[in-house]
Formats: structure tokens, sequence, C-alpha cells
């Protein structure tokens, strides 16, 4: 008895180590993007080949009506047509609002309660692509976002058709955050629940939704740590010193990178310059800046440590960000549960050694899933 009874004990803790107790006001977004290049038969088959290309109002106008024609039709409630060759960004925010940058097309919004339609283009540019943005809306967005691609999918079969487009052409981009603040609980947020991060593709299966075997992921998690005055104070910072800024980041970063790897995490960056980082996967890992963004390259077959970073020893940043990046090895019995205890782990014992007060500092984690293919010619 007392062997069977050790036995089960063991399970347990097995099973918890694969699981992560989130607080209950940990926010789900899910964004779907569906990319098409603009070719010269796409452009003769809509205007004609003798038509002037001088402005293309008709171009993108006739596109867009025949995509929020087909929204109306299937109640898609809050949808986006791009074509700027823009980095599109989503975020969470209780006031809906469009920032654009040269580099980004950045949109705030709530999905419990924002809705709309809405262009982005230049008449008087041909872009590279066109970008129909889907935002989930409701509050249940994990759960039913199996079901939510599904509609997008059956959208883009007929939306193709309706242009003369092959489906294959069509790349569809799903992604889906989970955001919250570590420290939730030390701030009051008691109630829990329990996820396992499950592989998105794997989630998809099991709500009978099957993913194209060519397909690519990536899953990683950004935290970010505010650079408040207590930390300057942690660090004596001396401004009237040359780069007086570089010891604070050279010892976060010897800090971060020897906590993170003693619990086996090896794909890592560290961003401290308020550039926005773009996670990619390719055959090899690269860091390449690229204006406002920050392009990162990794390879998720690679398991030898690979430690980005990027700072102004003159510039004090407001943010500094943790980047963590999944590897093929880290996903265990279909999920990311181990991974992510295992990088919270590291934060909070980052933020201890660096003076944060949980009670009081937001330190918040962003969980990135992300799924692409293109659609399969019916």
């Amino acid at each position: 008895m007392l062997q069977t009874n050790t036995r089960y004990s063991l399970i347990r803790k097995r099973s918890a180590a694969y699981k992560v107790h989130v607080p209950i006001n940990a926010r789900d977004n899910q964004y779907v993007l569906a990319e098409f290049k603009i070719t010269p038969a796409l452009i003769e088959s809509l205007l004609g080949k003798d038509n002037p290309t001088e402005s293309y109002e008709y171009f993108y106008r006739y596109i867009s009506n025949v995509f929020f024609n087909l929204c109306r039709e299937m109640q898609f409630n809050n949808v986006n047509f791009v074509a700027n060759n823009k980095l599109v960004r989503v975020r969470y925010s209780e006031e809906q609002q469009i920032i654009e940058t040269i580099k980004q097309l950045i949109i705030f919004y709530n999905p419990a309660y924002h809705t709309g339609m809405r262009s982005f283009y230049d008449a008087d540019i041909k872009a590279k692509k066109i970008e129909l943005l889907f935002l989930a809306t409701g509050n249940e967005i994990r759960d039913n976002a199996a079901g939510y691609h599904q509609k997008i999918t059956k959208l883009l079969t007929e939306f193709a058709r309706q242009i003369g487009l092959k489906p294959v052409a069509i790349k569809i981009k799903d992604h889906q955050h989970l955001t919250y603040d570590i420290f939730s609980a030390q701030k009051g947020e008691k109630k829990t629940k329990t996820h396992g991060f499950r592989d998105m593709a794997f989630r998809y299966h099991q709500q009978s939704m099957i993913v194209p075997p060519q397909r690519g992921s990536s899953t990683f998690a950004i935290a970010s740590l505010p650079v408040n005055m207590a930390l300057l104070t942690h660090f004596n910072i001396d401004m009237q010193s040359d780069n007086p800024f570089k010891p604070l980041y050279t010892q976060i970063a010897l800090l971060f990178k020897k906590q993170a790897e003693h619990l086996g995490l090896c794909q890592l960056a560290m961003i401290a310059d308020g550039s926005v980082p773009l996670v990619r996967q390719k055959n090899s890992s690269q860091m390449q800046p690229n204006g406002e963004l920050l392009e990162l390259s990794f390879d998720p077959l690679q398991h030898p440590q690979q430690f980005f970073t990027q700072w102004n020893n003159n510039h004090l940043a407001d943010t500094i960000q943790l980047l963590f990046i999944a590897t093929e090895e880290d996903m265990h019995r279909r999920g990311y549960g181990k991974f992510v205890n295992q990088l919270v782990a590291v934060i909070t014992t980052l933020c201890g050694d660096l003076g944060y007060q949980p009670q009081q500092d937001p330190v918040i984690l962003r969980f990135y899933q992300h799924l692409s293919y293109n659609m399969p010619n019916q």
C-alpha cells in the first residue's frame, strides 16, 4: 500500500510540473492574418490589361469590398484590410486606437466589446502584399480559437474564389497570446486557473480541426521588467561617468543568463533600447536591427546556448525585455507548461535579486504561440 501511494504521489508531482497556475485575470488574445502577394496577374485580372495603374484606389477598394461584404455575411465583428508594407501588431487596451509608425501598424482593442471594419492603404503605392486581419471578439477566446480559425478558412475560400485567386496563394498566420502579471497573487489576485500551454496544432486537432502538415510554428515568451528608481538605486548609477548604464545592463544580463542556463533554458535575448522584437524561425540564429524593429532568428532544432543582447550604454530604457524562445525539447506532453514554469522561476529569482517589490511592481509576462501555413487548394 505504501509503494502504491508513493507511486501515485510521484505521478502527481510529475504531472504538476507540466501545468501552470495563472491568475484568473490573465488575458487571452487571438488574431489571424491572411496574406497574399500583389502580383501583376492579380492586378490585370481586376483592372484589365490596358488599365493604367497610376492609382491603386480601385484595386484596393474592390478587394476590400469583397472582403468586408463576406465579413458582414459571416458575422465577423472586428476586421481590417491592410496594404501598407507595415508590421501589424495587436495589443489589449480598454481604449480602441490605432498607432502608425514608419515600420508598424499597432492596433489596440478589448475583445470583449470593440468592433469595427477599417482599411489601411495608400492608393498611390503598390504594396508588396495584402493582409486581411481578423481580431477575435468575445470572452472565451482560447476555448473558441479552433472554431474561429475554421470560420476564417471558410470565408477565405469564398474570398479567393470571388477575386480569382488560388487558395494556396493565401498564407494564414494564427497568433495567440496569454498575458498576466507574474506577481498577481502578491497584489491580491488569489484566484488562479490551470493552464497546460498545449501546442496549437495539437489543441486544434483535439477539437477536430486538422492543420496541414506543411506548417510553421513558434513559441516564445517575453517578460517586461520596469526600469524604476528602485532599480537605479540598487545599481548606484553614476550619471557623470562614461557609459553610465553599462553596469546596469551588463549585470542584469549576466544574472539572467546564469539563472536561465541553470534551468536548461538555452535560447534567450535581452532587449533594453526600446526596440520591438520580431522573432523568426530560421536555420541559423542571428540578430538584425531594422529601424524600430529588432529581428531575431532562432533555430528551434539547435540546443546550444543562444543569447542575444541589445542596449545603449548611454540611454536609459523604460523597460527591459527578457525573451525566452522555446525549442523542440521544451515541449513535453504536447504542451509548454514545464517551459513556462521554468521561465517564471527565472524571472521570479531575478526580480528578487534586483530588489523588485512584488506587491507593487508590475512584471508582465506575455506568452506567444504562432501557427502558419498556406491554404490547400480545394
